[in-house]
């Protein structure tokens, strides 16, 4: 199911050049960090975790390549980090599954090509495949955390990318972890587009993350990284890079 959905993902983004969710989710109940009907013990599913990201340390080129042991690694590695976070939320981000998620499974393998686009030139039509894959991924786990939890994601009808979060009057610790996860999502989606150099669908994600967590600094110093690299206007960069900084949470990486 998840490789069909991928597929779907790849051939929708190579011919609109997004990747989006259109249907409203209207799922009604309090939230639930812990689902009713959890897949697998999550103890046991960390423990799976943590022995297959021993094996998924990209060592050379070859790993990345579709087929490659890596490769396979990294797939189920990135199915079981999927299934812990609609187990249990507030367990995988304590235990930081969300981060594994995207080092592992994304960030190490699109590092990895990019070195070696210009040696290999197969390498970039890879690149390019796999960032689509990914965007759809990360879209996908979007709707299900919003299914699992009993969430809302607003999809805005004259969009052209994915909705923001509906705020609630519940503010609960709950309502923090799913904020959190979704924000995270939506930043991790802006970095594959500025990876793509789609820099329209870079600031749509990193503007709607911020819509969702307006105190957190991160997708400031994004933007700011984006300014830099796509629109070379060193006033706007550092005006943002002083927000990212400014903000109520300022994100690290901003303040060097």
């Amino acid at each position: 199911w998840y490789q069909r959905r991928v597929r779907e993902a790849v051939v929708s983004t190579q011919s609109t050049g997004h990747y989006y969710i259109t249907n409203n989710l209207r799922l009604m109940g309090d939230a639930d960090l812990c689902p009713a009907n959890p897949p697998q013990d999550f103890e046991s599913l960390f423990a799976e975790t943590e022995l297959l990201k021993k094996n998924c340390v990209i060592q050379s080129i070859a790993d990345v390549n579709i087929g490659s042991t890596k490769w396979e690694v990294r797939q189920e590695l990135q199915d079981k980090y999927r299934a812990l976070l609609l187990t249990n939320l507030e367990m995988s981000i304590k235990n930081g599954i969300e981060m594994d998620l995207w080092r592992y499974t994304c960030y190490n393998f699109i590092s990895k090509m990019h070195q070696h686009m210009t040696q290999y030139k197969s390498i970039a039509g890879l690149h390019k495949i796999f960032l689509h894959a990914s965007t759809g991924f990360f879209s996908q786990l979007l709707q299900e955390l919003c299914e699992t939890y009993r969430k809302k994601i607003k999809a805005m009808p004259s969009a052209r990318y994915l909705g923001v979060i509906q705020e609630t009057v519940d503010h609960r610790m709950v309502e923090e972890h799913f904020k959190y996860i979704c924000h995270f999502c939506l930043v991790k989606l802006g970095d594959i587009g500025r990876y793509n150099n789609d820099s329209n669908c870079a600031k749509a994600f990193y503007h709607q993350a911020l819509q969702v967590k307006p105190l957190n600094g991160q997708p400031y110093n994004q933007l700011a990284c984006l300014s830099a690299t796509h629109n070379k206007d060193d006033i706007e960069t550092l005006y943002l890079h002083v927000r990212s900084i400014a903000a109520s949470f300022p994100f690290p990486a901003g303040q060097a």
